[in-house]
């Protein structure tokens, strides 16, 4: 089960040259089984690429400039697919009430039913949310709110037979990624951008620690991969994009890779592989 993580750029590359024939082209040749997108915004654009490609569309709009969405891949033969995708739920939630701003972020979640070749079933939880760019504060906020929201809806599992999977664009670092040394360095450009400086409450305190997530990358390359060569956006020069996963029995992590080599956004997509089973 692949998994492809990406913000669109709002369908233009670093350059403002327009992506939309580059995006398509990552998918086709990648054949990923979900998308999660940040930063569309065209509607009519989406539902093209999900026609285009052979996906089944969801999108939430926090405001009616910009969305996120999902894209799952049409199934339709178990003799031909590993599994078959049934949506039996859906949750999405906007934080623009918390933080006002053009781009207002939020979280859309699907509960999904995975039937395997032999019959058996697994439950998913598949989301995509994108938190605010400026300060490490209101991101804080930004994700208690949405987390405690969709654990209102679907309450936190206490056993491992199902598996929330959550990715987009969190805006924040982890220090797992860093080098004392890169995290001063990055400071310094980030003082000459006017940034505030690296904190890691939102991935360390919140999505690690607090509801124990597993991060794909970090998971795979526990310290193999740190410091420059580990960006998701270059402007930034931080990796900030993320793919999180509960423990469960049932989906293990096989890869997790980013595609520094694609040039269609201003942020690298991430891919993330899963494998179902039934034992």
């Amino acid at each position: 089960m692949k998994v492809l993580c990406w913000n669109i750029h709002m369908h233009v590359d670093a350059t403002m040259k327009p992506n939309q024939g580059r995006l398509i082209q990552t998918i086709k040749q990648t054949k990923p089984d979900i998308i999660l997108l940040n930063e569309v915004v065209s509607e009519s654009y989406l539902h093209q690429l999900g026609h285009k490609c052979g996906y089944d569309v969801y999108d939430h709009w926090p405001t009616p400039q910009i969305a996120n969405a999902i894209l799952l891949k049409k199934q339709t033969d178990l003799k031909n697919d590993a599994f078959q995708f049934t949506v039996k739920d859906t949750f999405s939630c906007s934080s623009e009430f918390l933080i006002p701003r053009k781009e207002a972020r939020g979280l859309l979640m699907l509960r999904l039913e995975i039937k395997l070749k032999t019959n058996v079933c697994l439950e998913l939880d598949v989301g995509v949310l994108h938190l605010d760019f400026e300060k490490e504060s209101d991101r804080v906020k930004e994700l208690s709110f949405l987390l405690k929201s969709y654990y209102d809806k679907f309450p936190f599992p206490k056993h491992h037979s199902s598996m929330t999977l959550l990715g987009g664009d969190f805006n924040a670092a982890t220090s797992f990624d860093y080098s004392k040394s890169y995290i001063h360095e990055n400071n310094l450009y980030r003082h000459s951008k006017k940034w505030e400086p690296l904190y890691f409450d939102v991935i360390d305190s919140i999505m690690l620690k607090k509801y124990q997530f597993i991060d794909s990358f970090r998971h795979l390359h526990s310290s193999t991969v740190q410091d420059a060569s580990l960006i998701t956006n270059p402007y930034s020069k931080t990796r900030i994009d993320y793919v999180f996963f509960t423990k469960n029995d049932h989906f293990s992590c096989s890869s997790s890779l980013i595609d520094s080599n694609n040039d269609a956004s201003d942020h690298y997509p991430l891919f993330v592989t899963f494998d179902p089973s039934s034992n």
